[in-house]
């Protein structure tokens, strides 16, 4: 014990030796020195901050250590000491101290922790050193460098500057991106190891002496030169550069500054704006109806062709006018009223039939659908109208005007009533022959429906008229009671004729021819009561006597089947009690207590669904009342509804319900009550949430799906038309050049012919090349009105026997001599359209013989099964075909020999190819030079 005390004291003492050093070496520290708890609060500061601030230690600790720091930087020391503590690491920080003079001087201090042998932080140290004014111009300096930098790194453009010797100096974020340099730092002379330069034009690389960059250190000032940078490593960007040189006031040249912009956003967005500028002068110039753009003034700014052809004027006339100079003086007025509103915002546009003048002076109608377009700020820029000649449809309109007068001169004067009804037997038009038939005036008749006169007995007979009608082609004659003015009914014999609409089995109108029949029906009607009296006499009887044998067997069979239908209804008991509780679908059932308080419902069972559904515990659940069970459900009526139900025994769909308890708020269910005996009402719970979400889903598909279909629907259209316009085109093309040929054929024929003892055998010889070169000709075009029909010309699918035809093929063709053809035994049958496979078979086994480089060879035909698909395989033993010529051969007008040694038009391939893909196929040709070829193509099974 004595001991351990000794070692205290000496412990002791050695400390006090320590301190006394430690607070000596502080005192004779020329720079502030403070310490702090290691809570951050001032405890001592040495002689130092005494001389110079001429505060006593006293006045410096806690907090009047902030007094002496400059106002604006007690909350960033204040802030720094708190994270300092938080963190327990080292921080530096410059502040502004105040002298004894009240005047501030920059220090900075660096502060450490001092720790204990278990390495807890027990003090702070803080040693300030005065900045003086040249290391404090120095720090600036630096923060302001520090600060252009990290402006220049933050710019989207690029900056890159050299010194007078060209070395580059300065180069920011952006300037290292677009050169594709890599993170870690490189010197300058490395850098064009990373990229290539090249002029606008992407192809010619750019010499030093072209850069903007060293431009401008040669004293010029470069502006917007367009430049491709192509890193190794990064995209190519295209650049738009400028540069000037670096001179000082007194002239003297520093060197250079280049500044580079990233165009190629707006160059890809230059050329989509020019290719669909490209595409709509495109469909500008070959639309089939008028378009035209006009000023906001009415003059004509750009017309394409089919305008100018409808009025006569070329573009160059057009544009010279306005389209009020061509407009029909009576529609003028309403042209200028329509021309306000679309200015003013009224109409977004406008659909209007009226009359141009053309340039030969007489009148064409046109329909007009006029549009104004405006830019983002609303402003009108110009007019859009299409122009559709209606004029032969309007004088076709005038003759069917007249027609109708000359016909209904006739109708006025017939003793027979004539009526035009519509579909749904409303008079259109009676002739004056009602008066003398029926009392009525034409006109008491019209807009009224022929259902008002029938006979109510009658009236189903005129519901079924327009479907007799359909049945017999022409006419169809009926009998019925009709209403005269007394208000007595008479027969009327009406034969009846429908007047279908244009392009249509829709019926349009009804023409109805009557006479009054009534002393003819009353008779037959009178001897048709006496035929019914005296059958049901006899039917009476004989009914009496059947009903008496009936009702014994009838009593038989219901002791039967009653007994049947016990058994039935206890098997079904037992079922629906088993659905019920597999359903999952949740079923509860509630008793009303008190049919006059609706929240006296109970619950009194439910399925195993609606437990689940509900996340409701059965045992405690049941016999509880609603409300306290559902309170949501009061909340919405539903007990008030389910009382609805018991009283009038009908079922009712509740709606939809979210948050049914605070068990289940993430789900929705739909309720339906339907009433049950004994004051019982069920409740079905049914879960739609999924259902929910999937119908959200697919009516944005729906809608999506709707606007594709419009715009397909649209295309189809206008594929059709050109397909006709096609189809037209290839025909007189072929007719009115096949024509001439042949005569051209024909004349050498007959100039050979008529000079045959003066023409010489040279002269005979470039006869039969022309006649050659015209054959060639025709069969160009045959062939290319052939290749342009593939697709288009589509004929009923049958059943084909492959083999049949192949073997019709093998004949038509006509094999050389020294050439078979070979067929695999299990050549299928195809539901398919007959001409087309021909084509097929034809071409391939034709070219397989008429480019054999010998006078015998074989030709083998084979299949194989490919799922929906038969993969049909045309192989011969010729000289085979160059793998470079793979895909060329399909192209339309290829040959691999020259026309004057194989005569050959180059589309019979192209001709395969198009049909074989236009049913859902491929082709393709296997093939070595001298080892033959082989054609595989597959074609559909079936086309259902």
């Amino acid at each position: 014990m004595q001991s351990c005390q000794q070692e205290i004291d000496k412990l002791q003492q050695e400390l006090a030796v320590c301190r006394s050093r430690y607070n000596n070496l502080l005192a004779s520290n020329s720079d502030i020195v403070w310490l702090a708890e290691k809570t951050g609060t001032i405890i001592y500061t040495n002689s130092s901050w005494q001389k110079y601030t001429g505060l006593e230690n006293s006045e410096a600790v806690e907090r009047a250590f902030l007094k002496s720091i400059h106002p604006e930087d007690r909350i960033k020391f204040k802030t720094k000491i708190e994270r300092a503590v938080q963190l327990q690491n080292c921080w530096q920080i410059s502040v502004r101290l105040k002298d004894f003079n009240d005047n501030y001087w920059s220090f900075n201090f660096e502060v450490k922790p001092i720790r204990d042998r278990q390495n807890r932080i027990v003090e702070w140290m803080g040693v300030g050193k005065k900045v003086e004014a040249t290391e404090r111009i120095k720090t600036e300096l630096i923060a302001e460098k520090e600060f252009v930098k990290a402006l220049l790194d933050n710019l989207a453009e690029g900056i890159v500057a050299c010194d007078r010797q060209g070395v580059l100096a300065l180069f920011n974020r952006a300037t290292q991106e677009f050169h594709g340099l890599p993170q870690a730092a490189i010197t300058a002379t490395d850098w064009s190891e990373h990229y290539d330069l090249y002029h606008s034009d992407g192809k010619t690389l750019m010499k030093p002496e072209d850069i903007p960059l060293f431009r401008a250190l040669q004293g010029e000032s470069v502006r917007n030169v367009e430049m491709i940078i192509k890193p190794k490593n990064a995209k190519t960007r295209y650049i738009l550069a400028s540069g000037d040189p670096i001179i000082t006031a007194t002239g003297e040249k520093l060197g250079a500054v280049a500044a580079m912009r990233d165009i190629s956003d707006r160059l890809e967005i230059e050329r989509a704006l020019k290719d669909s500028q490209i595409r709509f002068n495109g469909a500008f110039q070959q639309a089939a109806v008028g378009m035209a753009i006009l000023s906001l003034e009415g003059r004509w700014l750009e017309a394409n062709p089919a305008l100018c052809n409808i009025i006569g004027y070329t573009q160059a006339e057009l544009t010279q006018t306005t389209f009020q100079k061509l407009t029909h003086p009576e529609d003028l007025p309403r042209d200028l009223e329509y021309t306000r509103q679309l200015l003013s915002g009224e109409r977004v546009s406008v659909m209007v039939e009226k009359r141009y003048l053309h340039k030969q002076g007489y009148p064409v109608w046109l329909n007009i659908s006029t549009s104004i377009m405006r830019n983002e700020q609303n402003e009108p820029l110009y007019f859009v109208s299409l122009f559709q000649n209606i004029t032969e449809a309007r004088q076709t309109l005038q003759a069917l005007e007249e027609s109708e007068k000359r016909y209904r001169t006739i109708a006025d004067n017939s003793s027979d009533l004539i009526s035009i009804q519509s579909p749904e037997g409303i008079f259109l038009y009676v002739s004056p022959a009602s008066r003398a038939t029926l009392g009525y005036q034409p006109e008491e008749m019209i807009g009224k429906s022929i259902y008002d006169f029938l006979h109510p007995e009658d009236a189903l007979l005129l519901t079924e008229t327009p479907n007799k009608i359909e049945q017999y082609s022409e006419f169809y004659t009926y009998t019925y009671r009709f209403r005269d003015r007394d208000g007595s009914y008479i027969w009327l014999e009406t034969t009846n004729r429908s007047l279908y609409r244009p392009n249509s089995q829709t019926i349009a109108e009804i023409v109805s021819i009557s006479r009054n029949v009534s002393d003819r029906i009353l008779a037959e009607v009178e001897i048709a009561e006496l035929n019914q009296q005296l059958e049901q006499r006899v039917q009476r009887r004989t009914a009496q006597l059947e009903a008496a044998d009936r009702q014994k067997d009838l009593l038989l069979i219901r002791e039967r089947e009653a007994r049947t239908e016990v058994e039935q209804v206890k098997q079904k008991i037992e079922l629906y009690a088993d659905i019920v509780n597999n359903i999952q679908i949740g079923i509860m059932v509630w008793r009303l207590d008190n049919p006059q308080n609706p929240n006296s419902f109970k619950l009194i069972d439910l399925n195993p669904a609606a437990a689940r559904l509900s996340m409701c515990d059965v045992s405690p659940t049941v016999d509880c009342y609603v409300a306290e069970c559902f309170p949501r459900l009061v909340e919405l009526k539903i007990p008030e509804a389910c009382v609805e139900v018991i009283e009038t025994q009908q079922v009712r769909d509740l709606g939809e319900v979210t948050n049914l308890n605070d068990c289940v708020s993430d789900l929705t269910f739909n309720l339906q009550a339907f009433p049950l005996p004994n004051r019982l009402v069920g409740l079905i719970l049914e879960d739609i949430t999924q259902r929910q979400q999937t119908q959200i889903m697919l009516q944005a598909r729906a809608t999506e799906l709707t606007k594709i279909n419009a715009m397909l629907l649209k295309t189809t259209a206008q594929l059709e038309k050109r397909n006709q316009e096609l189809d037209r085109f290839a025909y007189v093309t072929s007719h009115d050049l096949k024509a001439p040929l042949r005569a051209i054929a024909n004349l050498s024929q007959w100039i050979e012919e008529d000079l045959a003892d003066k023409l010489t055998e040279d002269t005979r010889h470039q006869m039969n090349l022309l006649r050659g070169r015209v054959q060639r000709l025709e069969n160009l075009i045959n062939g290319l009105l052939a290749y342009s029909r593939i697709g288009r010309d589509r004929s009923k699918p049958k059943t084909i026997d492959v083999t049949a035809l192949l073997q019709k093929i093998i004949r038509l063709i006509q094999l050389p001599s020294g050439f078979t053809v070979e067929i695999d035994d299990n050549m299928p049958t195809v539901v398919s359209e007959y001409i087309p496979l021909q084509q097929v078979f034809t071409n391939l086994i034709s070219n397989a013989i008429a480019h054999h480089h010998r006078s015998t060879g074989k030709v083998s035909i084979s299949v194989s099964d490919c799922g929906q698909f038969y993969r049909f395989s045309v192989s011969d033993d010729g000289p085979g075909i160059n793998s470079d010529y793979h895909e060329k051969i399909f192209g339309i007008f290829q040959t691999l020999e020259a026309r004057d040694r194989k005569e050959a038009t180059g589309i019979g391939l192209s001709i395969v190819k198009k049909a074989v893909e236009e049913r859902g196929g491929e082709i393709e040709v296997e093939s070595e030079l001298g080892n033959g070829s082989t054609f595989h193509f597959t074609w559909r099974k079936s086309v259902y």
